[in-house]
């Protein structure tokens, strides 16, 4: 077929016979438009979305008005208490000094290691190690645990051994701690660690783990004067001795600082804060001589164990002002090593225990009855060898039959029926009156924690034999310091001047402030004073009952004690339990030290005189040399014992 002619109609006739067949005709269409897009109408759709951005800006506005109009001060306070902090910054706490400003307990700065449980349980800080790397969200936890590979735990269990062994603590204990509150982000692990024990633990970039500066209270002296000085608490607050009874001079005042603070407990520097700065304590400087303390704490200690007793006590004051020296207490303690102390041993027996003086009360009673002039130092009596009171029967220390003794006499030889013999010329009244003027019963004005002010009751309460006992220091009690200011009021001429541990006070600024002055109180006259002083002479002669306790080159006067103690089993006398003592001052002729030595059921031997005298001549003898007081320039009188 020739496709390039068109194709020719189709014969007449065709369609009858078959052969061609018409194509139906099409009707003629109009040509099409080209298709254009037809915008629709927005309106609805803009109404729906707008509806459904107003009510979402709707609940967005009124979560916002309960949160900053209805609830702004609870979620105020909430938002402060998560994040604004408060921290105490303590005070340096004072030293103490010994009179010559050498310290005798100081305080020295040390560490506390500080834990944030929420940084330790957070296994991104484990992950990066780094104390300031925190997980943000829950997906970023879940990644640092994934990636520590479940080794989260045994990290912490090394951690906590780790930091056991560098703190002394049991590591099981540390890591029940830590996982207390594991949410918190404050708690105190150690306190008063060295710091060269932290640099090894910072070195250990263990996270959570932080310091903050810390003291530690250090009696350089170990046991030197502890039982004077006391001891502190696990905060570093005062809770014996001196420590304790100047416990608000010594620590100073805290400061305070107010800090806002991140997430992981960090502290923001660019957002302002308050800061107060501590205010250091006070510096006491004491009345206490170091070396005088030291060998008085030698030589009692001594003492009781040469004779088994079951305590002892050795008092130096001075005579004029009332200084203690020394202040001596056997058996001990070291307050730097507080735990391992008997708690039997913490105490200042001079001062927190009593005990009936005996035969160095009588001092009072013939002070009393010369004041009183009711008698002399040569005045005869007729010494029996007993002497009913009160329905008992009272002897002497040792057997005797009738004696002629002078007033004198009684005092050396200690007999205790010569002198209810004297103090009958004065009666209960009058004797009482003098007891309380030298400060039987009453505070010694020290103000040491605890201090026993002893026991003496109103004549009107002086049943029986205590009528006579009081008289030659029975029936009664007194401490060590209230028995030896009585022998320092005599040795100062009468008057007595209040005791006192006290001379100063340092400042910040290095500033002195002296402690006010002691009270003075005339208790008899000046003659007195030195008639009773001769009298005392005589007890250390070679007649006396101690003769143990001269020094040489010094004149010494004084007064042997030994006192029966109440049975606490039947609570009555008997010869188990004694109170030997021996209380003196030198030089007689110009006095300037007096010395007491006690010593509580000694065994073997109860009498003062042999007991508690060499005692006392150790520690006076030292005294005078370390004071550099001369020797005495007369010889003692001697006053006729018998008649």
């Amino acid at each position: 077929m020739d496709l390039d002619h068109p194709r020719q109609p189709a014969p007449r006739g065709a369609r009858s016979r078959g052969r061609y067949r018409q194509p139906p005709r099409r009707s003629k269409r109009p040509p099409r438009r080209p298709s254009t897009m037809r915008l629709g109408n927005p309106a609805h759709r803009l109404r729906i979305i707008l509806l459904v951005l107003a009510f979402v800006l709707s609940i967005f506005a009124g979560r916002l008005l309960q949160l900053q109009g209805v609830d702004a001060p609870r979620y105020a306070t909430l938002a402060e208490k998560e994040t604004l902090t408060e921290k105490d910054l303590p005070a340096p706490r004072g030293q103490i000094l010994d009179r010559d400003g050498m310290p005798l307990a100081m305080s020295l700065q040390t560490v506390d290691v500080i834990a944030n449980p929420k940084l330790w349980h957070d296994p991104c800080a484990w992950r990066e190690l780094s104390r300031e790397k925190v997980c943000k969200t829950e997906n970023a936890r879940a990644d640092a645990a994934r990636a520590l590979q479940g080794r989260l735990r045994q990290l912490q269990e090394r951690g906590a051994a780790d930091l056991g062994r560098l703190l002394r603590r049991d590591p099981a204990q540390l890591a029940a701690d830590l996982a207390r509150n594991p949410k918190s982000q404050y708690r105190k692990l150690a306190t008063q660690v060295d710091p060269l024990v932290w640099r090894k633990v910072r070195a250990l970039k263990l996270p959570g783990i932080t310091r903050e500066p810390g003291s530690a209270r250090l009696y350089p002296g170990g046991a030197l004067a502890a039982n004077v000085l006391g001891f502190v608490d696990h905060t570093g607050r005062g809770q014996g001795g001196l420590e304790k009874a100047l416990d608000r001079v010594l620590a100073g005042r805290n400061g305070k600082l107010v800090y806002l603070r991140t997430e992981s407990g960090w502290e923001i520097p660019t957002a302002g804060g308050f800061r107060r700065d501590p205010q250091p304590g006070e510096n006491v400087q004491l009345t206490i001589d170091r070396d005088i303390q030291w060998l008085a704490e030698q030589e009692i200690a001594a003492g009781v164990r040469k004779w088994r007793a079951k305590s002892g006590t050795v008092v130096v004051m001075n005579v004029r002002t009332g200084e203690i020296l020394a202040m001596a207490t056997a058996p001990s303690f070291d307050p730097n090593r507080l735990d391992q102390a008997d708690p039997r041993n913490l105490g200042n027996r001079a001062l927190t225990e009593v005990y009936e003086p005996g035969s160095t009360g009588k001092v009072i009673t013939m002070a009393a009855v010369i004041e009183e002039g009711k008698a002399q130092p040569t005045d005869r009596f007729h010494v029996p060898p007993a002497i009913a009171c009160g329905g008992h029967e009272v002897h002497d220390h040792y057997s005797h039959g009738w004696e002629r003794l002078t007033l004198n006499g009684i005092l050396a030889k200690s007999s205790n029926i010569g002198t209810i013999q004297a103090a009958e010329r004065i009666g209960p009244e009058t004797l009482y009156r003098y007891e309380k003027l030298f400060g039987i019963g009453e505070p010694t004005g020290i103000g040491f924690p605890g201090e026993a002010r002893g026991i003496l009751e109103p004549p009107g309460k002086w049943y029986g034999s205590k009528r006579c006992a009081i008289s030659f220091g029975q029936g009664m009690a007194v401490n060590a310091v209230q028995v030896t200011s009585v022998f320092a009021t005599i040795a100062n001429g009468g008057v007595r001047v209040q005791p006192t541990l006290v001379k100063g006070y340092v400042d910040a600024e290095g500033r002195f402030r002296p402690a006010p002055e002691p009270k003075r109180t005339r208790v008899v006259s000046e003659q007195t004073a030195k008639t009773v002083t001769a009298m005392l002479e005589s007890v250390v002669s070679e007649d006396g009952t101690a003769p143990a306790a001269r020094i040489p080159g010094y004149v010494i006067a004084g007064k042997t004690g030994t006192a029966q103690k109440a049975d606490p089993a039947c609570h009555c006398y008997n010869d188990k339990y004694y109170t030997a003592s021996f209380i003196g001052f030198a030089p007689a002729d110009k006095p300037e030290l007096v010395v007491s030595v006690t010593l509580q059921d000694p065994q073997g031997w109860i009498g003062g005189g042999r007991t508690a005298a060499p005692i006392f001549r150790q520690v006076t003898e030292f005294a005078l040399k370390t004071l550099k007081i001369p020797p005495s320039r007369y010889q003692p009188v001697r006053l006729p014992l018998e008649w």
